[in-house]
C-alpha cells in the first residue's frame, strides 16, 4: 500500500474486498450475486483474515475520502454516528455485540489512525467477525458515495491500486 495507508494488506485481498462491495451495490462483474455469496467466494480466494484486513483498510480509506476537518470534533462524531446508522440499516449481517467495536474502529479511522493496526491490537481476527466488517465497510462506502456521488469510492480505490503497480 501507499505511505498514506501504512498497513500492509495484499492487493489481492483489497481487490477481493472491492469486488464484494461492488457486488453489494450491484456494480461490477458480480452484480447478479448476493452479497453474502460473493463474500464467501472472496473468502476462499484470499482467506478470511486477509479480506478482513482489507475491509478494515477500506474503512480507513473511506474516512480519509470524507475529508472532514480533524479540528472539528463535533463533525467527526456526527460522521461516526451517521456511518453507524448506515450499518444498522444492514443489521442482518451484523452481530450486535460487534457494534461497539465497529464504532471504535470508525473512531480510530476518523482520528486518522491505522484501523487494521487498531483492530489487531485487540487480538486475532476471528472467523465470526468477518461478515460484520464486510457490512461495516459496505455501509461506510455507501455513506461516501451518498455524500460525494455514486462511484466515488470505486474511483478512489482504482487510483490507489493503480498507484501501487
Amino acid at each position: 500500500m501507499t505511505d498514506e495507508y501504512p498497513h500492509e494488506v495484499p492487493d489481492e485481498a483489497i481487490e477481493a474486498a472491492v469486488r464484494a462491495i461492488e457486488a453489494a451495490y450491484g456494480r461490477g462483474p458480480g452484480d447478479e450475486l448476493d452479497f453474502e455469496i460473493m463474500l464467501l467466494s472472496q473468502f476462499s480466494l484470499v482467506g478470511r483474515a486477509e479480506i478482513t484486513r482489507a475491509f478494515l483498510l477500506l474503512i480507513g480509506v473511506a474516512f480519509k475520502a470524507l475529508g472532514f476537518p480533524h479540528e472539528d470534533p463535533a463533525l467527526r462524531h456526527r460522521v461516526i454516528g451517521a456511518a453507524l446508522g448506515q450499518l444498522e440499516q444492514h443489521s442482518e449481517g451484523v452481530q450486535a455485540n460487534m457494534l461497539p467495536t465497529v464504532a471504535a474502529a470508525h473512531t480510530a479511522a476518523a482520528l486518522d489512525q491505522d484501523v487494521c493496526q487498531w483492530r489487531e491490537s485487540l487480538g486475532p481476527i476471528t472467523e465470526s467477525e468477518v461478515t460484520t466488517w464486510a457490512f461495516a465497510c459496505f455501509a461506510i462506502v455507501g455513506f461516501v458515495d451518498d455524500l460525494q456521488g455514486a462511484g466515488t469510492f470505486g474511483d478512489i480505490m482504482s487510483t490507489i491500486l493503480k498507484d501501487d503497480d
